[in-house]
């Protein structure tokens, strides 16, 4: 979790990194703050593909989950708890966050 975090991370950097090129008192700090935002966005799309992979589309049976999907289903729910704390925090109320919502399955009503 923590090397999937890193990458995240490097890659957000390499996105912004030449994009706040003025000389600007609070440039740095809005450079890292863009950085741990856009990496917690990119994270809950790596967490929707998980969810997608591992899990796939269940539709509701009466049977009790194996061990395998068991597992599945929790290492999908805990990185989903890590990934959305930080964008949650920034943008709690946010539409972005039906967007993300249905892509991890959840049905969102949109009116």
């Amino acid at each position: 979790e923590v090397y999937l975090f890193f990458w995240l991370f490097l890659v957000s950097k390499l996105a912004l990194s030449g994009l706040l090129t003025t000389s600007w008192r609070y440039r740095v700090l809005m450079y890292w703050i863009l950085a741990v935002v856009t990496t917690s966005f990119l994270a809950l799309f790596v967490s929707a593909s998980l969810k997608w992979l591992m899990i796939g589309r269940r539709e509701g049976n009466r049977r009790s989950p194996g061990v395998l999907a068991s597992f599945s289903q929790w290492a999908c729910d805990y990185h989903y708890k890590l990934s959305a704390s930080i964008f949650f925090s920034v943008l709690p109320t946010s539409r972005v966050w039906n967007v993300i919502l249905r892509l991890h399955g959840l049905d969102v009503d949109l009116r």
